[in-house]
Formats: C-alpha cells, structure tokens, sequence
C-alpha cells in the first residue's frame, strides 16, 4: 500500500561546495576517518535542507538502493551514531515511532539546536550542489547474473553507439526481454545509451522561473529503472526533480539553461503501441473515442479520467483487482489519488463497469490486453523509454538539447518544430509507423491578483507531490 511520506527521505547525493564543512567536520571529529567524515558531512547537508530526514538503518535500503564506495552500511550507520552521540542529532528508530514510507518503517533523523547552531550559522544553502559522481546509469534487477555482469562491465565503457543499434530490442515482448537482457550485448547496450545521454546534459542546469528559497533542481543525471518486471523508464536521481512538479506548473516554469521550454508529447503512446503490436496502424487520440461511448459526446474533464483508468485496466488481470486499485484507501482516511478518479467519474452517473465496457466498445481490437492478467504495462514503458532514447541521441547528435519526460520531451521555445520531426521519424525507425506527436503549449496570461494567492496552493501542492520539506515559491 503506498503510503504518505512523513519526512524526506535523505539524499546520498547532496554535496557542498565550500571547504569550510570540511575544515569544520576534521576539526570537530578529527578521529574519524575521511570516509566516516564524508558521510557525516552528508547529513550534515541533509539538515540544512530538510531538517528531520528519514535514515533507514538496515542493510536492505543499502544493499538495493543507495550503496557506493564511500557509502556504505556501515558507515551510514556510524555517522548517525557518531552525530547522536555528539549532540548534533537524535535517532528515532523505525520500530518505536512506527514511521511508515512507500519503502518501509524507516529511522528518523533530527538535528538538534547544537547542529543549526554549529553548522547553519556558517554555511549557506547556495552551495550545495547534487553529486551525480555516484548515482548509476542503470538500475538493474538484483538478481545473481545481473550483478556479475554489472560488476564486470559498468567501469571504462566508450560511450559511442549510433541510436538505430536501440532497434535491436523492438522486437521483443515481455516473456523475451529478460532472457535477451542476460546477455552483456543487450544490457550493456542500454548502459552505454544512457552514459550518452548523461555525458550530454552533464553540464545542463535545469531551473525554474519562479524563484525557491531552497536549492533542489540543479544537474541533471538520468538512471535508466530496469526491474523484474522491466520498465525501463528514465529518472532523475539525487534530489527534487523536474520530473516530479505538478504537471501545469512544470509547463509553464521550467527552465533549460536559463530558457523557457515547451512539451512536446508523443498521443495516446501506451494504446498507439498495443494497435501496432497486433498489426495495425496507430490510431492517434485513443481517449475520447471512450468517452463519447461513455457519454454521447466529447468532454476534456472525463478524458482525463478515462485515460488514466484504461492505464490501469491493461496491466490488471480481472475486473476485481481494477476496482480494488482504483478504490484502495489512503492512511489518513482521505480519498487516494485514484479514488478521486472514482467520485469524478461518479459525478456523471457512471460507475467502473461502464468504462470497462466503453474501452472494450471504442476498441474492440485490444480486448486481448484488457483485464487479461498480461500486466502488459511495463513492457510498453520499455519500449516507449528506448525510443525516447533513439530521439534524445539524434537530438544531441542534432545539437538540441532536450530532457526526458517519461513518454514526452522538453525543449528550449523555438526547437520544437525539431523536436517534434526527430520524435515521428525515431518512433517509425523503432515500430514501423509514426506515432502521432503534438505540442503542448502553456497558458500563459497576465498575472492577476488570484494568481498571486494561489502561490501558497502550489507550494503545498509541490511539498505534497515531492514528499520534501516546505518549499517556498514567490509569486512573479
């Protein structure tokens, strides 16, 4: 069950750029050793962004998620204790306070009066930058032959590969792909595409137009999420991501370098691939058709609900699990993300039965994947994520800049037109037919009084979504 986020996670990845943390963190434990000091220091860093963080203490969010040469178990563990035994935090451990996240009961970490006073009076914020020097290109499963292959092939890789070599992983389905993925040619394909792509925006600053009182964008590094169950999808690492704004205000706030940016995104793609993949050609918008069988007549409100339940309904594997998905409960007893779903699908008198029986009327050729138990979900956002990377390497090779937005692109104003001719051309070059592509562009209008009161509602909104601290944002 996914659960609300009480305090920010810590981030391994947070670093500052002033000598005097280091000078300061010697002085104070000069005892420790330099690894031992340098995960003292990124706590350190820790509190001054977020204040109380959640530290996970056991060996699993380690072994997983977060361990690398200076960060370790053992270590982690030792800066906490050492900080406690300090004064200059309290450990709360996950099994007395039953603090509960999406990944677990974890520990928590607060600093105590003497840490804000010692190190907050004589750092500032503006130099703490995101580490990317430890964050992976890929993530991979974790199983035994992952984990060899890995060891034996992440260092020293020449990150040259042309983007139609991705086309050697578009004929394969879910049932094949982990087989292919055992093999180095393959995997080690997806490492070397990705590296590509990072060496790339390495030294790309992704910013906002509204200023935050709190450094959380900064670099941009992409790890490519390969599971069990695939996926495959890029995320961004290491602190607050783009990737996680409301999506209204990230349209009409994010910045490339300082210049203001546009989205431009690939229609229906998840339905548009499931036509191709039994043969057919892509039909372009796949959601209103569904709801002019729902209703009679088009509606832009009840599309938006209806595309993010058929999303649910083709990787569900019979009518009882969707409705438990679409209806499961929150902890604080307030409606789920998907239960408002329900209520706003209610407001039309229509119920889950209907829709159900609308996607089946509007496509009649894709009942094969609804309700099937193929979970055929993750295997789509592989392939949708490989041909994001075939655009993003011509666009690089194009000289356009660009970052990934799951199955969309953002670009600097003026490139879309490029963005949009690479994005229908690599989506034939992988599939076989072009994928419809439109731009969406911001409602940009005039500042008004109620723009300005309804600042407060997008900082709780982006605190809420982001699972961070308060994170202040002035008005324009």
């Amino acid at each position: 069950m996914k659960t609300e986020y009480k305090q920010p996670f810590y981030s391994p990845f947070v670093s500052h750029k002033d000598k005097k943390l280091t000078k300061l963190v010697a002085k104070i434990f000069p005892n420790a050793s330099r690894r031992l000091r340098r995960n003292i220091r990124m706590y350190i860093i820790n509190f001054l962004i977020w204040g109380k963080v959640a530290a996970p203490r056991g060996k699993e969010w380690f072994v997983k998620k977060v361990k690398s040469k200076w960060h370790t178990h053992y270590l982690a563990v030792k800066a906490q204790d050492t900080l406690a035994q300090a004064g200059f935090a309290i450990i709360w451990k996950g099994y007395r306070n039953k603090t509960e996240y999406e990944q677990g009961y974890s520990s928590t970490l607060t600093p105590t009066d003497k840490s804000y006073k010692v190190f907050g009076d004589k750092l500032s914020l503006s130099t703490i930058e995101i580490d990317t020097s430890e964050i992976p290109d890929i993530e991979i499963p974790t199983k035994n032959w992952c984990k060899k292959w890995f060891s034996k092939y992440k260092q020293d890789l020449p990150y040259t590969y042309h983007p139609n070599t991705l086309n050697n992983l578009s004929r394969y389905t879910l049932d094949t792909i982990p087989t292919a993925l055992r093999t180095s040619k393959h995997l080690r394909l997806l490492l070397k595409t990705t590296g590509i792509i990072n060496a790339h925006l390495k030294k790309v600053k992704v910013g906002l137009k509204v200023p935050f009182e709190k450094p959380i964008l900064g670099n941009v590094h992409f790890t490519k999420i390969l599971t069990d169950e695939l996926n495959g999808r890029f995320f961004q690492k290491g602190g607050l991501s783009y990737l996680e704004l409301p999506r209204e205000f990230r349209k009409e706030n994010v910045l490339i370098d300082g210049s203001s940016t546009l989205e431009v995104d690939f229609i229906a793609i998840h339905i548009n691939l499931l036509y191709i993949k039994i043969g057919k050609r892509p039909i372009g918008e796949a959601y209103m058709s569904i709801v002019e069988k729902l209703i009679g007549k088009p509606d832009a409100v009840l599309r938006d609900v209806v595309k993010r339940m058929m999303l649910v309904i083709i990787n569900c594997k019979d009518f009882q699990e969707f409705s438990r998905a679409m209806n499961k409960p929150r902890k604080d007893r307030q409606p789920s993300e998907e239960r408002k779903l329900v209520l706003k699908l209610k407001e039309y008198k229509k119920n889950l039965h209907d829709v159900v029986k609308a996607v089946k009327e509007a496509h009649p050729d894709l009942v094969q994947f609804l309700l099937s138990g193929r979970c055929i979900g993750r295997e789509l956002m592989f392939h949708d994520s490989n041909i994001i990377a075939k655009i993003l390497l011509r666009l690089f090779s194009e000289g356009i800049i660009a970052l990934p937005l799951h199955d969309s692109i953002i670009c600097k104003e003026g490139d879309e037109e490029i963005v949009r001719r690479v994005m229908l051309e690599e989506s034939k070059s992988y599939t076989g037919f072009e994928i419809p592509v439109k731009i969406n562009k911001p409602n940009i209008a005039t500042q008004t009084s109620s723009d300005v009161e309804n600042v407060s509602k997008i900082e709780t909104e982006l605190s809420q979504k982001c699972g961070k601290a308060s994170i202040v944002v002035k008005a324009l």
